[in-house]
């Protein structure tokens, strides 16, 4: 089953910034001031380089068919053949995955300079997701991938192992104190309504005795229906008249972005969701505080990019005869550690 729909997908590319081998996220015109474009001095099935670090044909194969892979198993093959303006997503993916290998590059550099280094398990762990999947590959989906080697595989696991080890480093001792009040997720039932006169009609119906639940069954809208949520969720009106209702307590008419809705409190705090609210809230803080090392590091690196190459590849169909992304197998061989 298709967990989004691919017109969804073509507003991720978009929105996402995808900027054609940029180191930051950062664009203008989609293109970063950081790229240099050229067309001479590389090695031959070199893309580009950031300072002393080379990032070859065969890595950006990789990461096109690892997002290939994961694209897919969402949205289904169709996708390809979408155009956002005037571009199918084969190039936009294109853009993404060397964005992606730029920005794992970049972050192997900013480890080095930070004295970064993995441990004897690491190593072997990343060794070991490589080979095996190396190991799932065809002789086609090797020549696919530019023929990427057993080598190149282990480090590119590596490289993924030492941006981990990075963000732990960044992230280290971000650890926010957060209070049930801040986390508390209530749970609410929602009759969502076009127009003002509509809700005034169902808040009249109540005042004659119709239930909220009769009514959200019979006269509710697109929308209707029952609601769990944080403080940082949903609109701040609709925060300050939820989060104040008591139990079964029952809301006035509140404009949101949708139209106009009533609430009936279902919840006034559920203790799992709360928690594992606070654990996302501690997760966004040390996200924050990563990608603020990150981008300061990266706003000093420069990319030098092959671009006649980069226009060859930028337009190839992601490579089909690859059926398993390093990527997963590297994420599962790492998830049995212990953290």
């Amino acid at each position: 089953m298709r967990a989004r729909s691919l017109t969804g997908l073509a507003v991720i590319l978009i929105a996402a910034g995808l900027c054609g081998c940029t180191p930051g996220a950062a664009a203008t015109n989609g293109q970063s001031s950081g790229v240099i474009a050229l067309t001479m001095g590389f090695e031959e099935g070199e893309l580009l380089r950031i300072g002393d670090t080379s990032a070859s044909v065969a890595e950006f194969a990789t990461y096109l068919a690892d997002l290939r892979l994961s694209y897919e198993e969402l949205y289904g093959p169709g996708l390809w053949d979408i155009e956002t303006g005037g571009e199918t997503l084969t190039r936009r993916a294109a853009d993404e995955a060397c964005s992606r290998l730029v920005r794992t590059k970049i972050m192997v550099r900013m480890a080095d300079s930070e004295g970064i280094t993995l441990s004897e398990e690491e190593k072997e762990k990343a060794d070991g997701a490589a080979d095996a999947w190396y190991a799932t590959l065809s002789d086609e989906a090797i020549e696919e991938l530019h023929g990427v080697t057993a080598e190149q595989a282990r480090s590119m696991a590596l490289e993924l192992a030492l941006t981990d080890a990075l963000y732990r480093r960044l992230s280290a001792g971000i650890d926010p104190e957060v209070s049930d009040d801040e986390a508390r997720r209530i749970t609410v039932e929602e009759i969502r309504l076009s127009t003002m006169d509509e809700a005034q009609a169902v808040m009249d119906m109540m005042a004659d005795g119709h239930s909220f639940e009769e009514l959200m069954a019979s006269v509710g809208g697109e929308g209707t229906g029952t609601y769990s949520f944080g403080q940082r969720e949903r609109e701040e009106e609709v925060v300050r008249v939820t989060f104040a209702l008591d139990k079964d307590e029952i809301s006035g008419i509140v404009a949101t972005d949708e139209g106009y809705s009533i609430f009936k409190c279902v919840s006034t705090f559920n203790r799992e969701e709360t928690d594992e609210n606070k654990r996302t809230i501690v997760m966004e803080a040390r996200k924050e505080a990563f990608t603020e090392g990150y981008e300061a590091y990266a706003a000093t690196q420069t990319v030098v990019r092959d671009n006649a190459l980069w226009e060859q590849l930028a337009v190839s169909s992601a490579p089909r005869e690859v059926t398993t992304s390093l990527h997963s197998f590297y994420r599962s061989a790492v998830s049995t550690q212990s953290e």
